[in-house]
């Protein structure tokens, strides 16, 4: 099945989309394009009989490269779990489409295509390197062209189970559930061990009757090297969206995956969890060790922007444990941290603004952020914290000298407070509004307090603003 991608479609950049095709001439250049080219653009191929033929340059620009490890890839087993057998494409014998499926889950697209190339020039019309041109056009092209793939090959070939439950896998991506669920019942008479008919119960079931028995099993599929790569993939991606998860337990899902060696890459399942470790549970010292491990190091884990920002501010924080700034005793740690940034601390500085570690971090980071100064989308740390009623981010900012006088948006600093017209978080807005107020900020927008338009703000902000209010004389 599809592993998670994000969808690169330069090829489709050589023809300008139509707005429809019907009652329209095709354009020349889209004459010689690949049926399902033509087919994403409203003109489908006319039906001969015989299946369209797979477009194999298109594919192989979109490969990119093959890691060492795709040299020793082979064919997965037919698995044994709790009591049942489970095979991957099961109606699908021939050796060479089946290890370019396998292929395609460990991200070896090039040997892919290669596989899928060699098959095809001795057995042209296969029905079966259609659900292998299907798959990639999903992986790599996106889904209109997989779909477009699957639904002609179905049509001459209706008991073609892989093909169908490829497409329930597409319809539950766009929450075709019901859809989802009748290409399932129709194909499992025919290929009742079929892997991805399990996998695709298992989502569905995670939406209809999430159970701890479930997360059980999905687990024990994560962590289980008999599975297929993209099963344990997806397994753990279930897993992790599951409900009512402790935070130890969703931790277990996010390392199980780290085992997996597939096409979503160390980099990326690295950074998720290490973001999670650092955002949301403040465990710098974890976050340390899992991106300067061996096996992220390996996997250039420092070679994704995100990694490399969360691990320095992981030393930072460290660094702040020892002092509240800079210091002798701390210089180990702020060496490491410009080695990982390389002296650029841009990044860093916009990653923690408007963060409840932004007051610790601010000590060390002054030199190299103005607190003044507005983010890509016109904002500044200050007024990012006040919408975020992040109190300890807001009173950080002042303290390193934001304009308290200065704007958010189109309103004042108490006027944005104001205008969120709120009847939340009563405590938060009283604190941001105090620290505003005792730093200099001007009382604005009080009449507009008054009106009842505005929330609670009458009951929560408007003693605090009265006792600051200075008329004009």
């Amino acid at each position: 099945m599809k592993t998670p991608w994000k969808s690169t479609v330069l090829a489709l950049a050589a023809f300008p989309l139509l707005a429809s095709a019907q009652g329209m001439e095709m354009p020349e250049k889209l004459k010689n394009a690949s049926p399902e080219l033509r087919a994403a653009y409203g003109f489908p191929a006319e039906s001969s009989g015989e299946v369209a033929p797979v477009d194999i340059p298109m594919l192989r620009v979109m490969a990119g490269r093959d890691a060492p490890y795709c040299t020793a890839v082979k064919v997965s087993a037919p698995v044994s779990f709790r009591g049942r057998t489970l095979v991957e494409i099961p109606d699908i014998p021939e050796p060479e489409l089946r290890l370019a499926n396998q292929l395609m889950s460990a991200g070896c697209f090039v040997r892919a295509v290669d596989g899928l190339e060699a098959f095809t020039r001795t057995h042209p019309g296969s029905r079966n390197a259609q659900y292998v041109v299907a798959r990639m056009s999903w992986m790599k092209l996106g889904t209109p062209i997989a779909e477009q793939v699957l639904t002609q090959t179905l049509a001459q070939h209706n008991d073609f189970a892989s093909a169908k439950v490829l497409l329930a896998g597409i319809r539950y991506e766009q929450k075709k559930v019901p859809e989802a669920v009748r290409l399932l019942d129709e194909a499992e008479p025919r290929s009742p061990t079929d892997l991805w008919i399990y996998m695709n119960r298992l989502r569905i079931e995670s939406l209809r009757t999430p159970t701890r028995d479930l997360r059980g099993r999905l687990l024990e599929i994560a962590r289980s090297p008999a599975f297929p790569p993209n099963a344990r993939e997806e397994a753990a991606d279930i897993a992790k969206r599951l409900p009512n998860q402790s935070a130890q337990e969703y931790e277990e899902v996010l390392r199980a995956r780290l085992d997996i060696e597939s096409n979503l890459g160390m980099p990326c399942k690295a950074a998720e969890l290490a973001f999670w470790l650092s955002e949301s549970q403040g465990r710098y010292a974890d976050v340390i060790k899992l991106l300067e491990s061996p096996r992220a190091k390996a996997g250039n884990c420092n070679g994704l922007e995100r990694n490399r920002i969360l691990l320095a501010q992981a030393y930072l924080m460290e660094a702040a444990k020892i002092s509240a700034g800079p210091s002798p005793a701390n210089q180990s740690l702020l060496k490491r941290t410009d080695e990982i940034l390389n002296g650029d601390y841009t990044g860093l500085a916009k990653h923690v603004m408007s963060r409840p570690q932004a007051a610790k971090l601010a000590p060390f980071l002054a030199e190299y952020v103005h607190p003044d100064e507005e983010d890509e989308g016109g904002t500044t740390a200050l007024c990012n914290a006040i919408s975020q009623l992040n109190v300890e981010a807001v009173r950080a900012q002042l303290d390193a000298g934001a304009d308290p006088k200065g704007r958010c948006r189109h309103e004042s600093l108490v006027g944005s407070l104001v205008y969120m017209a709120t009847t939340d978080d009563d405590q938060r807005r009283r604190d941001v509004l105090r620290a505003l107020l005792e730093h200099g900020a001007p009382v604005t927008n009080i009449d507009a307090c008054r009106s009842p338009t505005m929330g609670d703000c009458r009951e929560v902000l408007l003693p605090l603003m009265e006792k600051y209010y200075k008329p004009a004389s």
